[in-house]
């Protein structure tokens, strides 16, 4: 992480990558990944990066913008709040609950 980057979230809808991967049986799902980035295109290289390294394939990133913006706009619920400060304190991308397609 270098000095510019902030705390991004993002709607990400994603496939199995092989048959090991944390969905099980099911053929997709979304969930919200937040990480540190500069910008959206940086956003979407970390996140696929991240997704990839979970055994998953990005289909779909929507609503992506930065942490602090969201939390102007909406009230976030505890599981969202609970990744935004696991990002925080370890710099690394997380994933809220996965909601199954």
């Amino acid at each position: 992480m270098n000095i510019n980057q902030q705390l991004w979230i993002g709607l990400v809808g994603v496939h199995p990558h092989s048959e090991n991967s944390i969905l099980g049986s099911y053929s997709g799902g979304f969930t919200n990944i937040v990480v540190f980035a500069q910008n959206k295109a940086e956003f979407k290289k970390e996140v696929s990066k991240f997704c990839l390294e979970n055994n998953l394939d990005v289909f779909e990133i929507e609503d992506i913008e930065r942490v602090s913006k969201r939390m102007k706009k909406h009230k976030l619920g505890t599981s969202v709040l609970k990744i935004i400060e696991y990002v925080r304190v370890t710099g690394l991308p997380c994933m809220s609950d996965l909601h199954v397609i």
